[in-house]
């Protein structure tokens, strides 16, 4: 669900959660292309409605947390995970 969808829904119980970085691998060869996460959330319980990435290997990581986002996904089971390094879906663990 993308933000304007969660907010038409949902209104201000709406939380976003959003943060950039350069992916490892790029830094390492010296380059600092930024890429993007965002996390879609509603209520008290932050029930992840949308989860966007934009960057190197994203495509991947959408596809690794989708059937999770599918089974009620809360931020909380975020945080409670292990994070790949050095992979972009750390960044998604990994947002405050």
């Amino acid at each position: 669900m993308t933000e304007r969808e969660a907010r038409e829904r949902h209104g201000d119980a709406v939380r976003i959660h959003a943060g950039s970085y350069t992916p490892l691998q790029l830094m390492v060869a010296g380059h600092h292309e930024q890429s993007m996460v965002k996390l879609v959330c509603v209520g008290e319980d932050e029930r992840v409605l949308g989860i966007h990435a934009l960057g190197p290997g994203t495509e991947e990581l959408l596809q690794g947390f989708a059937v999770a986002l599918r089974m009620g996904l809360r931020r909380h089971d975020l945080k409670a995970s292990v994070a790949i390094h050095p992979t972009a879906a750390e960044e998604v663990v990994l947002l405050r």
